[in-house]
């Protein structure tokens, strides 16, 4: 018998070790990396080097679809009983390249924060480095709402700010109130700002929840 396959973590243990092949769960979550390319084209397009519309729709087209593979993966995968340690491996590092992907285009762009992207880099990082770390030791650290909350406000602040550059201004029934309005460049970069503050703000209680929800268990790493 193969001791590496039994001494494997249970953390990393697949539902159906034996089976071959690309996975469709797979594929939905490896798209995410390959539209990120695709994203900062067209976000440098519409929002950078240029205001071309169709570039801004096709970057909100990509954050839509980072959004609903992510939303879809895990389901598709459990639902085709297709869940596997690549694919355990694969999820996390698909969200933070989609994400950061988008993050660091608002950088540039001047619609975020330095600091707000730091807060956001560095929970990421840290949770991260914990997982694995737990996982050698056969230790799984649970899930969090707050971390559930986080990826929720990420997921409607980035698509938020694509949607306010294409309509600045969305009236209710008549025009005299606005559900939105931004009125030029300026005040939307303002708007975005707060937004990605918010989200900066957000992200580190995930990570102090994080970190209170499983003390217990972190006190058990063998550093």
């Amino acid at each position: 018998m193969d001791t590496a396959a039994t001494d494997r973590p249970r953390a990393f243990a697949a539902a159906e070790p034996g089976r071959r092949g690309v996975r469709v769960a797979n594929l939905l979550t490896l798209s995410r990396i390959a539209l990120a390319p695709v994203f900062v084209w067209a976000f440098l397009q519409g929002h950078v080097d240029g205001h071309a519309r169709w570039a801004q729709w096709t970057a909100l087209a990509v954050s839509v679809s980072f959004e609903l593979t992510d939303a879809f993966d895990g389901w598709v995968a459990r639902r085709r009983n297709e869940v596997s340690d690549i694919g355990k491996l694969l999820d996390p590092l698909a969200d933070s390249i989609s994400r950061f992907t988008v993050f660091l285009c608002f950088l540039v762009a001047g619609y975020a924060s330095v600091w707000a992207l730091c807060v956001i880099f560095w929970r990421d990082s840290v949770v991260s480095i914990l997982r694995v770390v737990c996982a050698g030791q056969d230790i799984v650290l649970a899930a969090r709402t707050w971390g559930k909350a986080k990826a929720i406000v990420q997921a409607v602040a980035i698509n938020a700010i694509l949607v306010f550059g294409l309509v600045p201004s969305m009236p209710w029934w008549d025009s005299s109130w606005h559900v939105w309005q931004v009125e030029d460049a300026r005040h939307f970069r303002e708007v975005a700002h707060a937004i990605m503050w918010c989200v900066a703000a957000v992200t580190a209680v995930s990570l102090v929840d994080y970190l209170r929800g499983n003390r217990e268990i972190l006190r058990k790493i063998d550093l």
